[in-house]
C-alpha cells in the first residue's frame, strides 16, 4: 500500500484487508495466527501505516485467536540495499530523501522469517508481541558510506533536502498518494520516538546472531554477476 496510487490504499489493504483475513481465520478455526506488524506501531503514531498496523494488532488480540505479533524494524533488503546500496555498488550516487541523518535500526528479512516460522510452528511465542531488530542503527548516509567502503568506491550522495520534499509531496498528493507518502516520511522521522533498537536478545530468539548491514551487503556483492 505504501506505493499504491489510491488515497485509501492503507485503509483498504492494511486495515480492512487484514481484519477480513483475521475474521476468516476465526471462522475457519485456524489454530495459530502470526501477524507481521512494524516496530513502534501505535494508534496515535504520526504515520498512517504505523497506525494501521496498531489497529490490526488490536483486532487480532480481541479476535480470540492464538496469535503472535512480530514488530520488525526497517528491512535491510529494501531500506538499505534496494533504496541505497544497489546504486552505490553500480558506481552511482546514492539518492537520499531528506537529510539522511536520522538513525534507525535495520533487520534482514531472512532473520524475521526465522522468527515467523518459530512463532507459527511452536507455542513458544503464543500471545506475545515481539520486537525484532538487527545489530545496526545507521543513518542513510552511513549506509551509503558502508557500501562504498566494501566496494572500494568513493562515497557519492545526492540528497533531496526537506524543503524540496515538502513541495514535491504536496504536488504529488492529487496524482499518486503512495509517492506523496514516501516523500513525506523523511520529513516526520526526526520528530518520532527513538528509531534505534538493542538487538542483544535477538540471538536467543532466532538461534544465531542477526545479520548486519555489512554482512548483507557483502553477500549481495558475492552474488552479483561478473561483468
Amino acid at each position: 500500500s505504501l506505493t499504491a496510487r489510491r488515497q485509501d490504499a492503507i485503509q483498504r489493504i492494511d486495515i480492512d484487508g487484514y481484519k477480513a483475513l483475521i475474521d476468516l481465520a476465526v471462522a475457519r478455526r485456524i489454530s495459530r495466527f502470526v501477524f507481521t506488524s512494524i516496530m513502534g506501531a501505535r494508534l496515535d503514531h504520526p504515520a498512517a501505516l504505523w497506525r494501521a498496523k496498531a489497529e490490526v494488532e488490536r483486532h487480532l488480540v480481541a479476535s480470540g485467536l492464538n496469535y503472535t505479533i512480530l514488530r520488525p524494524s526497517a528491512f535491510i533488503d529494501f531500506h538499505a540495499h534496494r533504496m541505497i546500496g544497489e546504486r552505490v555498488l553500480a558506481g552511482k550516487a546514492a539518492r537520499i530523501l531528506g537529510s539522511g541523518r536520522t538513525r534507525r535500526n535495520l533487520v534482514a528479512v531472512a532473520d524475521v522469517a526465522i522468527l515467523a516460522v518459530r512463532a507459527l510452528t511452536t507455542p513458544d511465542l503464543d500471545g506475545q508481541i515481539v520486537e525484532m531488530g538487527g545489530p545496526d542503527n545507521l543513518t542513510d548516509r552511513e549506509i551509503a558510506s558502508l557500501y562504498a567502503r566494501i566496494a572500494s568506491l568513493p562515497t557519492k550522495v545526492q540528497a533531496l533536502p526537506p524543503p524540496a520534499l515538502a513541495i514535491l509531496s504536496t504536488l504529488a498528493t492529487p496524482f499518486h498518494a503512495g509517492v506523496a507518502g514516501i516523500l513525506r516520511l523523511p520529513l516526520h522521522m526526526d520528530s518520532w520516538p527513538d528509531l534505534t533498537f538493542d538487538s542483544s536478545g535477538v540471538t536467543k530468539l532466532i538461534g544465531r546472531a542477526p545479520m548486519s548491514v555489512e554482512e548483507f551487503a557483502r553477500a549481495r556483492m558475492k552474488s552479483r554477476p561478473v561483468a
